[in-house]
């Protein structure tokens, strides 16, 4: 058994102008409270996790919308419970997208962004393991609106 732990969040945004807003988040994870069962004989002993973000759009025109984001992520693991079933390593996200408005009831956004994952080291019979990785991704969405 292994429930998923109760989340704290919140997040607030600043409209600096028509065309600049600022957004913020904040995700605490009680991972320490979650009910967990051993599971093959790894160690489930994690931290509390934690999620902290930044965001910035830019209005371009009127039908074009940029923005540029930041996320930190602790997700409270350690070298005790990496595995190679399991390593939660913490990371860095960045992402950025662009967002075209065809008309009110119609858009395209195409976003993209890369994390970058803290090395972690194994231990017991995974201590001669090294665990990081890279990950790029891109992706293209298409709104529509029914009113």
């Amino acid at each position: 058994r292994r429930d998923l732990p109760a989340i704290l969040a919140g997040g607030m945004s600043y409209q600096f102008s028509p065309k600049f807003k600022l957004s913020t988040t904040f995700n605490y994870y009680f991972v320490e409270d979650a009910a967990e069962d051993s599971l093959n004989g790894l160690d489930n002993d994690y931290e509390n996790g934690l999620d902290i973000g930044i965001g910035i759009d830019y209005q371009i025109t009127p039908r074009i919308l940029a923005g540029l984001a930041y996320l930190r992520s602790d997700l409270g693991g350690s070298e005790d419970t990496f595995s190679d079933l399991e390593y939660n390593l913490d990371c860095h996200c960045i992402g950025g997208g662009i967002r075209y408005s065809v008309n009110e009831d119609f858009a395209f956004t195409l976003a993209g962004g890369h994390n970058i994952y803290d090395e972690g080291h194994g231990s017991e019979s995974f201590e001669n393991c090294t665990y990081n990785k890279k990950i790029w991704y891109f992706g293209l969405g298409a709104e529509i609106s029914f009113r």
